[in-house]
């Protein structure tokens, strides 16, 4: 058997920015002291009485560091981590990705009873033909993946068994959509990839078979397609009675490409292309989606069909769409064919998939892949609220979000952890004071989220700036490392996040003292970490301006005006560089 190359290294990020060490220069101030705690705030959003039932969920953390909360049965909830982590063992041997320190944290929610899933989605998360039971959602800081195990059947329509016949199940296998977060968390780790790419892979991934001793990637079967089976964590009082009563009912599951699109249209590469993230194709995967087929199709294609034909031209255009814009003149340039002529060649792979795939066999003696046990516990209240919060907050639900840091508080939770994402919440919410109480306190316990310090200094700094003991009303000294204080410490945290260095350049712009040439090397550090972090260019060039230094902020501001596309942006940046003395400006 050929054996074609795994994924080739596909960059979609404006480029790559190494990280830029520099020392922590004394600030040569004297530090004000930390206000003491003296009790966190009551909440009486909710009466004892008004408070909803605990919920009762377990938690558990995975070997490389992934929070677990499950409410769905401890036997099947194992059994399901056992399975995940064979696949990320297997997955590392056919797609091997380094691993970086800025890793957010990650956790995995799955949800088993009560119809848990839907207090992550919008009430209208599914159309009619299309939907979804999985959620990935991420920031920089954290990441959750979630699992709605409960749905291993959905109703939709438009749908057709392998004989033409209609039906309105479609099968879902649990197993295979945390496999497809996982696969979009790690596409995820070096950029923003397309969505069709996303899909494209992930779905290779989640057809990848494997055993102990070995693995098959990339192999199309349609001989070999069977519907989905019962899923493992299905809560289901009489599992026997359950799987006869689904033999009863017409249902398809999620079919490989050549069989989902044998009698369907393609559609347009140009209106292909432009699905974005957060298109319903993009974000509802299952059942009657034809975007999600192709984008399965198409990447299959480029990457193991017509025997590596299209390998290079594909390498060539995921590289490229870092830099510039999807278009049809850019697809010619590196497939040397039209968008029309591609979809002949690609309806030609639907209906014979001439295609190679990877085999592969562990060496006798060699280590089989295994599943250690993910020991699970009783979840604490601060625990659900945290880890509920984070994912409904990332996933847009910021009532929700708020609502589960905010029920967990007031059944009495203190967990420093649950401190530091309430105290944000309630401060983008106007609870100015009690998010500063709650802040003040859990930054004293050595946590590690750098959003919770960021946040903190944010307060103190709009706080100061109420009351500023500085000359010409800024700023003193006393006021300013106060605020560095914390953004210092977040500094020193994964992963790095812009806000730290954004309100660093704040407090020194808002301060009565001019930072020194060392100082402002720091947030020199932001902008080659962040370098589309475009107003911090406007802000650093403005304090290099105050000490003097005319030639480096003329560069930085030109910089900027480069990078930006924002019209006002650049009236900005023009104006600035106009202000200026002419003799520091470049001819």
């Amino acid at each position: 058997m050929n054996e074609t190359p795994s994924f080739p290294s596909v960059s979609v990020t404006r480029a790559t920015i190494a990280l830029f060490a520099l020392g922590c220069a004394t600030l040569n101030l004297t530090s004000a002291e930390t206000p003491e705690v003296v009790k966190l705030p009551d909440l009486t959003i909710y009466g004892a009485k008004d408070l909803p039932p605990p919920e009762d969920w377990l938690y558990g953390r995975m070997d490389d560091g992934t929070e677990v909360l499950t409410n769905a049965s401890e036997r099947a909830s194992k059994r399901l981590l056992r399975d995940f982590q064979l696949f990320q063992q297997a997955l590392e041997v056919v797609w091997p990705l380094p691993q970086t320190a800025a890793s957010p944290g990650r956790s995995i929610i799955l949800c088993g009873r009560r119809e848990k899933f839907n207090d992550f989605i919008a009430s209208d998360h599914n159309s009619t033909d299309i939907g979804s039971t999985s959620l990935f959602v991420r920031d920089r800081e954290q990441a959750a993946i979630v699992i709605d195990l409960q749905s291993t059947t959905i109703n939709l329509s438009g749908l057709e068994d392998d004989e033409g016949a209609t039906t309105n199940n479609f099968e879902v296998d649990p197993y295979k959509q945390l496999y497809r977060e996982y696969v979009r968390y790690q596409l995820s780790q070096g950029g923003h990839p397309p969505a069709w790419l996303q899909e494209g892979i992930a779905q290779i991934v989640m057809a990848m078979e494997f055993a102990p001793e070995w693995i098959i990637f990339g192999k199309i079967d349609s001989s070999a397609y069977q519907p989905a089976p019962a899923a493992a964590a299905t809560e289901s009082a009489d599992e026997d009675e359950a799987a006869e009563a689904s033999l009863t009912q017409t249902s398809v599951g999620d079919r490989p490409f050549n069989v989902a699109l044998r009698r369907r249209a393609l559609i347009p590469l140009d209106k292909f292309f432009a699905v974005t993230a957060d298109a319903p194709e993009a974000k509802n995967p299952l059942g009657n989606n034809r975007w999600a087929k192709q984008a399965y199709a198409f990447v299959h294609l480029c990457l193991y069909g017509e025997n590596g034909r299209f390998q290079q031209a594909f390498g060539q255009f995921t590289q490229r769409l870092g830099k510039e814009p999807v278009s049809e003149a850019l697809f010619k340039e590196c497939f040397k064919m039209s968008y029309k002529d591609m979809l002949i060649e690609l309806r030609g792979y639907i209906s014979y998939t001439n295609h190679t795939y990877k085999q592969f066999k562990l060496k006798p003696g060699g280590r089989p892949l295994s599943g250690a046990p993910v020991a699970l516990r009783d979840a604490t209240q601060a625990e659900v609220g945290r880890i509920k919060g984070d994912a409904q907050r990332l996933a847009g639900q910021t009532d929700r979000a708020l609502n589960s840091y905010r029920v967990a508080y007031a059944r009495g939770e203190r967990d420093p952890a649950l401190l530091a994402v309430l105290g944000p919440a309630e401060s983008e919410a106007g609870q100015t004071e009690r998010a500063r109480t709650m802040l003040e306190t859990a930054t004293k316990s050595g946590l590690t989220r750098p959003s919770a310090y960021v946040e903190l200094a944010r307060l103190r700094l709009a706080g100061a700036k109420t009351k500023p003991a500085g000359n010409d009303n800024r700023l003193s000294d006393e006021q300013l490392a106060s605020v560095l204080d914390p953004l210092f410490k977040a500094r020193q945290l994964q992963p790095a996040i812009p806000t730290t260095y954004d309100t660093i350049a704040e407090a020194w712009l808002a301060s009565a003292a001019l930072p020194k040439p060392d100082h402002l090397g720091v947030l020199i550090e932001g902008i080659r970490l962040f370098p589309g972090n475009n107003p911090q260019f406007l802000r650093v060039a403005e304090l290099y301006r105050r000490i003097g230094d005319h030639t480096t902020a003329t560069g930085l501001a030109e910089a900027g005006l480069r990078l930006t596309k924002d019209p006002d942006a650049k009236a900005r940046f023009e104006q600035f560089l106009a202000s200026l003395p002419s003799a520091e400006k470049k001819p």
